[in-house]
């Protein structure tokens, strides 16, 4: 059972090491949503909230993120406690068609509370086998395909010293 007694949602921007750019412009700070759930046993779970500042990549932005989070999912989530984390998809499917990152940041943050009241690592209560997770990296527009190249081998590099190729 979880029986959450707390919701704690925390806006942070993080200044990004090299600014990233699209053709929507220069992003050089990254603003999120960080999702903290404290059950009855003083447990946390944690969730990220993704969205962008503008709708350039989904429809969610941060500020509509936060809107559905606390007008809609939020109040759903803690109408009666969730005997699983499954339980969450169906009720979230009452409220909104969309707002897929609101619901991944709370959806995160039951998974990795869950996990921890289980006492294992939550690749295991989802089914994973490995310890790590294969990721990718998007560079963004360079100021030369010279540069773009550089940039791509210098990633390719590092992911080869690192043994993950």
């Amino acid at each position: 059972m979880i029986e959450l007694t707390d919701i704690i949602l925390r806006k942070v921007a993080m200044k990004m090491k090299t600014p990233f750019e699209t053709s929507f412009g220069k992003m050089s700070v990254k603003d999120f949503f960080i999702v903290q759930m404290i059950d009855k046993d003083g447990n946390s779970g944690f969730g990220e909230s993704a969205a962008f500042t503008g709708p350039w990549y989904t429809e969610e932005t941060v500020q509509t993120a936060r809107h559905m989070m606390e007008d809609f999912l939020i109040p759903l989530l803690v109408q009666t406690p969730l005997v699983h984390p499954d339980d969450l998809a169906k009720r979230f499917s009452l409220s909104a068609a969309i707002n897929r990152m609101a619901k991944a940041a709370l959806e995160g943050a039951v998974w990795d509370l869950y996990a921890k009241q289980q006492g294992r690592p939550l690749f295991q209560i989802i089914g994973g086998e490995n310890r790590t997770v294969d990721v990718g990296v998007a560079i963004g527009i360079q100021p030369t395909i010279g540069d773009l190249l550089e940039k791509k081998s210098i990633r390719l590099y590092q992911k080869a010293i690192n043994g993950l190729s």
